[in-house]
């Protein structure tokens, strides 16, 4: 296969997990199901229930770090052992992550990282996270039996790309249900880290990445170019818009009348917000080109910024129509083909742009 007819077939696959991503939305809006809250006891378990452990008494080190995990209570959580695997919190690995989570109960869906509800993510990753937290003491504490509750029939999405798990023989891994709470095997972590596991039995330590703590960086007095901190700003800017827009727009077939007509102002303030920062690029771009100091890549990047900003605010056109119908007592229906096009359009171009941007920062 050449390098050529690898890339065409690698951006058809990313296009298509795309696509279904924008459908999966789509179908929220258009009556198929409501999006919830990430729900951590699912019910209904097909699976008979089989023996875990509960083990307060394993350490997780990261990078020489010791950390300790907490629900979404507050109440600390621990690892479990389960068919000889280390298992651990989704939420905490996601927390290690700096990711989103959330629950799509209609598509049976955990996303991770980009959701249905935040399609889109901040170049800089979040900071810190309530359900993980670094501890200067290992771990203290006796194993306890649970019931496990194998999830095969929940798919999970990472950036919107379907993602399996299997141990080093290649069995296949899933998520499991203990006590409410959902957890990931730890390989899960480590093939988003790309980073080693291994596990200490004279400590019962589960190591990620380095046993030993890094030495710190020294710092580095270098000053960003001024035109990519530019940039940067549009990006965020319009990728907090679009991802509050398509918030708002998930709630019109669960909304009463009352309700939609305050929607209908918010998104259509928005609209407005999407059509100056649409002129703002715009203009930028225009000073920009005139600019000898313009290179390639950043000329790149502003191109790809441009055409995000434009299909957002014809994104935003179609939604406040929609809400405008809805509102009315009217029919929507008719802005379906128009909404997912322009939905996978807007993100395509959101994505590229964020990429563009990368390695300019």
């Amino acid at each position: 296969m050449t390098g050529i007819t690898a890339g065409k077939e690698n951006r058809t696959k990313f296009v298509f997990k795309r696509a279904l991503a924008c459908i999966l939305a789509f179908a929220l809006i258009f009556g198929a199901a409501g999006t919830v809250a990430l729900q951590e006891a699912y019910a209904g378990s097909a699976s008979a229930p089989q023996l875990a452990y509960i083990k307060p008494d394993v350490t997780i080190v990261r990078n020489g770090e010791i950390l300790n995990f907490f629900n979404e209570n507050g109440a600390q959580v621990y690892p479990v052992f389960f068919q000889s695997r280390t298992y651990l919190p989704l939420r905490a690995i996601c927390g290690i992550l700096g990711e989103e989570v959330e629950w799509v109960g209609a598509a049976n869906t955990i996303y991770i990282g980009m959701t249905l509800s935040h399609p889109s993510k901040s170049i800089v990753k979040p900071a810190n996270s309530p359900f993980v937290k670094t501890v200067s003491n290992a771990a203290l504490g006796t194993q306890s039996i649970a019931k496990a509750y194998i999830k095969d029939s929940i798919y999970i999405m990472k950036d919107f790309e379907a993602v399996t798990f299997a141990d080093s023989e290649g069995n296949a891994q899933y998520p499991i249900n203990v006590g409410g709470t959902t957890y990931l095997p730890i390989s899960a972590l480590g093939t988003f880290l790309g980073e080693n596991i291994s596990w200490d039995g004279a400590t019962k330590t589960v190591i990620l990445g380095s046993r030993d703590v890094p030495a710190p960086e020294p710092e580095k007095d270098v000053k960003k170019d001024e035109r990519a901190e530019r940039l940067a700003e549009f990006y965020e800017q319009q990728a907090k818009l679009y991802d509050e827009a398509t918030e708002l727009i998930l709630l019109i077939s669960s909304s009463t009348p009352e309700e939609l007509n305050l929607l209908a102002t918010e998104i259509s303030q928005k609209y407005l917000l999407a059509e100056q920062y649409n002129r703002d690029v715009k203009s930028y771009a225009k000073s920009a080109a005139n600019d000898s100091s313009l290179t390639d890549e950043e000329a790149d990047a502003l191109g790809s910024m441009c055409e995000f900003a434009e299909f957002s605010e014809h994104y935003l056109l179609v939604m406040e129509n929609m809400m405008c119908l809805a509102a009315q007592g009217q029919d929507y229906s008719s802005f379906a083909e128009i909404f997912l096009n322009f939905a996978m359009m807007t993100q395509s171009a959101m994505d590229s742009t964020a990429k563009k941007l990368e390695p300019l920062l």
